[in-house]
């Protein structure tokens, strides 16, 4: 028998960057800094979630610089189901374009390994399936918001801003909204999938 979801599990969304901190920028003019695009895409992430049933907290809800120990502190402290932070990428190549997933593998903690991946595993699908973008897999990243984090935790990079064709559409709000609803569907998936397999 399926086990019901928690009643509106605890969700914690990282938008990378902010304030002084501007993470990448696209190529053309004018402008897209990353840190604003990190920003919209998590607002839009919060409310499918809750549109789901989930409560959700962001380390930043406006531009501000905080530091990711911090952001790691803040998750740990409140000690929510998975914690996503979204971010957006860049490359040397201008033809480097997709979607990737990073999760931190630790041998010490072998269970939040294994559901950070499966984490990883169910937002990649989701994001690609919505979005039709390249798919660059699921990798192991020794980023700190995912390294000094508790729970099963994940960093998505939602396009290159450096490929020009696949910036066009992520300044489409409309595609921001497909990368959006695929974090939330995956995040969806998953507590489903872990409802099922038991705590």
């Amino acid at each position: 028998m399926k086990k019901p979801l928690q009643a509106r599990p605890l969700i914690v969304i990282d938008a990378g960057h902010g304030g002084e901190d501007f993470g990448t920028h696209s190529l053309g003019v004018p402008k897209f800094q990353e840190k604003y695009l990190n920003m919209s895409t998590a607002i839009i992430v919060k409310n499918f979630l809750e549109q789901f049933g989930c409560t959700v907290l962001m380390t930043r809800s406006d531009d501000t610089f905080v530091p990711l120990d911090k952001r790691a502190a803040f998750a740990n402290e409140r000690n929510p189901k998975l914690f996503v932070s979204i971010h957006y990428n860049s490359a040397p190549s201008k033809e480097a374009e997709g979607i990737e997933v990073f999760y931190y593998r630790s041998d010490e903690n072998k269970e939040r390994t294994a559901k950070s991946k499966l984490l990883a595993q169910a937002i990649s699908e989701k994001t690609v399936q919505n979005t039709k973008a390249k798919s660059r897999g699921i990798k192991h990243g020794n980023y700190a918001v995912l390294r000094e984090t508790k729970m099963a935790a994940v960093l998505i990079e939602g396009g290159f801003l450096t490929n020009a064709s696949e910036m066009d559409k992520i300044k489409d709000a409309n595609y921001l909204k497909n990368i959006a609803l695929g974090i939330a569907q995956g995040i969806q998936s998953y507590l489903a999938k872990e409802a099922v397999g038991g705590e």
